[in-house]
Formats: C-alpha cells, structure tokens, sequence
C-alpha cells in the first residue's frame, strides 16, 4: 500500500468514527463476497498487514471480526483460512435462513407500505433484466438487498442483524456456485415476484412460505453443486488404480 492509501484508510476511519480493525474487517469481508479470496485460501497477517501498511494488532483483531461472520477461521499467529464448502455447512447456513427469512417476510407484511414496497421492486430491477443479458450477479445482489431491505425496515435490530449475517454466506454460496441456467434465475426472480405481491397485499402467511420456497429453491441449486464439489474432490484423492 502506498503513503497516500494508507493517508486515505486513515482519512476514511476518521470521518466514519470506525477504528481501523473494523474498516479493515469490512474490506476482507467485501473482498471475500467478491470472491477474492476462495474456500480454503489462507489470508495472512502480515500480508494484510503491508497492503494496509499497519501493525499486525488491527489486522489480528479484524480477522477476528471476519470469523465472528463465518467466512474464516482464525489460526493464532498465521492468519485465518477461508471457510471450505461442504454439504454440512450448506445444509446449515440454509437451514437457518429459511427460519429468519420466513419471519422476516411474515412480519414485513404487516408493516411495510406501499412506498416500501415500491423501493422493493426498484431493487428487484436489476434480477428482472438477466433474461435479457443482465448481469447474473447484479440478480444475486438484487435478491439479497430485497430480503435486508425487509429487514432494516422491521423494528428488531437483532432481526436485521442474524437475516444480514446469515443472508451473507448464502450470497457468497450462491456467487460462488453461479447458476449457468436462465431458467435457474427466473425461477428465482418469479418467486420474489409473487413474495412482493403477497407483501403488497398484506397476506403475512402467504409472504413467510413464499420466502421459504425461495430459500428452499436456491438451497436445493447450490446443495446439487457442493455435492457434486464434494464428490469430485473425493475421487481425486483416490489413488489411481493401474493394471499389473
């Protein structure tokens, strides 16, 4: 990192009141969702720690904060290692969602307005263009940014919070293991469209199984791909047989 882009990650903690762990945590964890770093890639401390041109004690604690989202482990004096994929953890992560998603949406049906919803399908817009060549990941932002706009709009902070941290290692599954299908995304987008309806419409039951049938579905597209991750990587551990 040079002398003006350290000036410039100084300048940015002190104009948002952050200290500088916290900023940095939210660079990893943005570069992570990018798919900088991949499962099970190591992220170093003292290389971190160049880049940003700190001590190592801001970078420690912000892997630290990175491991309190799920997305590494932390490893004393080496760093912390990119969550790897698996069946277990996709299982997991989705099952969860299902449960805060589903609340989410039932409890969004009784306050949200008309203006919100509104704003619900501004957001939705980008997932509506993939059909036409938009951009498949700009979709998978789309849907995300739907389901936490629900949330912050919810009066539980503690709601927003689990939907938002859960929420994110849904969004890097699905980023990670991007549908090739058209239909995949339509799909998709179809069932948040009728979810917006049922908002709109005030119907808190229909809203709650209309987001689980949304989780349930990406669920199932990504478990196949895990799957099939897990499988290939078994049989490429095998050692190769050979005929005498």
């Amino acid at each position: 990192m040079t002398q003006n882009q350290h000036e410039s990650l100084l300048e940015r903690a002190k104009q948002r009141n952050l200290p500088l762990d916290t900023l940095i945590a939210e660079t990893l964890l943005v570069e992570i969702l990018n798919r900088q770093y991949s499962p099970g890639e190591w992220i170093r401390e003292q290389e971190v720690a160049d880049r940003f041109g700190v001590s190592r004690s801001p970078v420690r604690e912000a892997l630290r904060q990175v491991g309190r989202f799920g997305f590494v482990v932390v490893r004393p004096w080496r760093g912390a290692q990119v969550i790897e994929l698996s069946v277990a953890e996709t299982h997991h992560i989705f099952d969860l969602l299902e449960v805060v998603y589903g609340v989410t949406a039932r409890q969004g049906a009784t306050y949200l307005t008309p203006e919100d919803c509104d704003t619900l399908e501004a957001i939705l817009a980008p997932a509506f263009k993939v059909a036409q060549g938009g951009s498949r990941e700009a979709a998978i932002d789309a849907a995300f940014n739907f389901g936490r706009f629900i949330a912050r709009r919810g009066p539980s902070r503690a709601g927003y919070d689990s939907l938002v941290q859960i929420g994110r290692l849904a969004l890097w599954q699905n980023k990670l293991l991007m549908a090739e299908s058209i239909d995949y995304f339509e799909q998709s987008v179809g069932i948040l469209r009728v979810l917006l309806v049922s908002l709109r419409a005030g119907d808190a039951h229909a809203a709650e199984t209309l987001a689980r049938a949304s989780v349930a579905f990406i669920r199932k597209a990504i478990l196949e791909k895990v799957s099939a991750l897990s499988t290939a990587s078994m049989l490429a551990a095998l050692p190769s047989s050979r005929a005498d």
